[in-house]
């Protein structure tokens, strides 16, 4: 049984920003994928191929059989280097899930959020590429706790939502473009 102590910490990305106790964006998500044991959740409205330390832990992670699912806003609309980054992690292991978000209304999935082990969340306002996570002024939060919990549900539905993109339809998904 995990301890109900919740921890909140502030995150940044810029050089200006981090520092007196405000942690790096992108080390803690570095260190959230490297410390994983049971599942990572990443949604976004947007990534980018640049990041190849990132999706080289996320490989690791797959391969050490943690379950990795992504949801990412209009998949398809997407640039190729990420879809093609996308469809070699999901061919790692079988516990990879990529999903595409796709509202008949119109609206977009815009968060951004990260889920490790149902436990341990950031949000922020950071997209999933180079100048979201290192160059643009960004903040975000870690949180530890019954929150983060809270936050994988909500994930959850909205992955049920989606539209899962299987090994039997790779051939027919913008995966493969």
């Amino acid at each position: 049984m995990r301890k109900s102590r919740e921890k909140v910490v502030l995150l940044a990305t810029g050089s200006e920003i981090i520092g007196r106790g405000i942690r790096s964006l992108y080390s803690v998500i570095e260190e959230m994928i490297s410390s994983a044991k049971d599942e990572i959740l990443i949604v976004t409205y947007t990534a980018s191929g640049e990041l190849e330390d990132l999706f080289g832990l996320l490989k690791e992670a797959a391969l050490r059989g943690i379950k990795i699912r992504v949801l990412i806003n209009r998949l398809e609309d997407q640039d190729y280097s990420l879809r093609k980054i996308l469809n070699e992690l999901s061919r790692v292991s079988k516990r990879v899930e990529i999903y595409s978000f796709r509202d008949k209304s119109g609206r977009n999935l815009h968060m951004k959020v990260f889920v490790v082990d149902r436990w341990r969340a950031v949000l922020g306002s950071a997209n999933l590429t180079w100048k979201g996570l290192v160059d643009n002024l960004e903040l975000g939060v870690y949180l530890e706790g019954g929150l983060a919990e809270r936050i994988s549900d909500l994930v959850g539905e909205l992955i049920y939502a989606s539209e899962p993109y299987s090994p039997s339809d790779r051939s027919k998904t913008a995966l493969n473009t």
